[in-house]
């Protein structure tokens, strides 16, 4: 088993979330599976950022589990599209950047970002979402919408964009075992 963690705009493989991953995946026993994926330097450039992290699967697990947060969730959810092996994991997804970057971004990036939100996921791939409702940087509303009725939905009504550590450890145990976290 492969865990692909992708992490958010402005952030890195040593942000406040993948710690909170790498917590989680500790705590669960599998922090040995775990791959923090480094685009940081590029997050620009969606196009090479993309590239640049379909190259950290290309040699790994056939079956992974590829967590996105945030501005990762747009990463994850376009390798998720591409392989219906994937399990998807978002926290807090951004699954609409093409506007919420638009005035960060060159128009180059703007289509590359509207050409991976578009690409369709297959039926087959199993989606696990974790959501704060308080979230003021991505649309929560938007995402339960976008996944109702195809994904194991992990709920925070009072949290953030931040996810807490629970809530990680639930999200990726469900992905990994198919069933409910026992506490």
């Amino acid at each position: 088993m492969a865990i692909y963690f992708i992490h958010g705009y402005n952030s890195g493989p040593d942000g406040t979330t993948a710690k909170v991953v790498k917590q989680a995946c500790e705590e669960l026993g599998v922090a040995d599976d775990l791959v923090c994926v480094d685009y940081a330097e590029m997050q620009d450039d969606p196009g090479a950022a993309y590239y640049k992290i379909c190259g950290y699967l290309i040699d790994g697990d056939m079956d992974p589990i590829v967590v996105g947060h945030s501005y990762g969730g747009i990463f994850a959810r376009a390798i998720a599209s591409a392989s219906n092996r994937v399990k998807l994991v978002m926290i807090n997804p951004s699954l609409e950047p093409s506007d919420t970057l638009k005035d960060k971004l060159d128009p180059f990036s703007i289509t590359v970002l509207q050409y991976l939100e578009e690409r369709p996921l297959s039926r087959e791939v199993r989606v696990y979402l974790a959501l704060g409702m308080k979230d003021k940087i991505i649309s929560p509303e938007y995402a339960l919408e976008t996944f109702s009725g195809r994904a194991y939905l992990n709920i925070d009504e009072n949290g953030g964009h931040r996810p807490t550590l629970q809530q990680v450890k639930e999200v990726i145990h469900y992905a990994i075992n198919h069933e409910a976290l026992e506490v």
